[in-house]
């Protein structure tokens, strides 16, 4: 199954619990592995073919609500930049995707996936903020050129995967 089609049915699930709801019940969530050069674009198609005209959730395909985060650097504040991120758009529609995801401190994967991922309410404290927001409207996209299988291994986490 190809990554566009996998991401589709994760994403799909996710926005169909909005039926007869303004919000869903909690945060999305994906992770796009292998070819890494192309999950911007595979991940703006998806929505592009998953969000009915006609839903809220048409939001996330404006462009101030797709946020990426480059991890090429290491990302070394990423749990604080996403938490910023999300605190200034707590209950709006949010893509957060995380590009490079391997090259981020492994404690800041997990605390997205641990503190973020399939939440109604993210939280994380900082040393200059609490968080305390709505994430239902947000989706979590976690991209890494590693295969999944190597990517979460070590975790065992038996989280929905979209490999090209």
């Amino acid at each position: 199954m190809s990554m566009v089609s996998q991401s589709m049915d994760v994403i799909d699930a996710w926005l169909s619990s909005t039926l007869g709801q303004a919000a869903p019940r909690v945060s999305g969530r994906v992770l796009l592995a292998v070819n890494s050069s192309a999950h911007v674009d595979a991940l703006r198609g998806t929505l592009r073919a998953s969000v009915h005209p006609d839903s809220e959730a048409r939001y996330l395909l404006h462009p101030e609500a797709f946020k990426i985060f480059s991890c090429a650097a290491g990302c070394a504040n990423l749990i604080d930049d996403v938490s910023d991120l999300l605190h200034a758009r707590s209950g709006l529609w949010t893509v957060v995707l995380v590009l490079e995801a391997e090259r981020a401190p492994v404690s800041h994967v997990a605390g997205i996936v641990g503190r973020f991922w399939r939440q109604a309410r993210c939280t994380h404290a900082s040393a200059t903020r609490a968080l305390n927001a709505d994430c239902r409207r947000t989706l979590f996209a976690l991209s890494t050129s590693l295969g999944s299988d190597a990517l979460w291994s070590s975790a065992h986490a038996p989280f929905p995967t979209a490999e090209t």
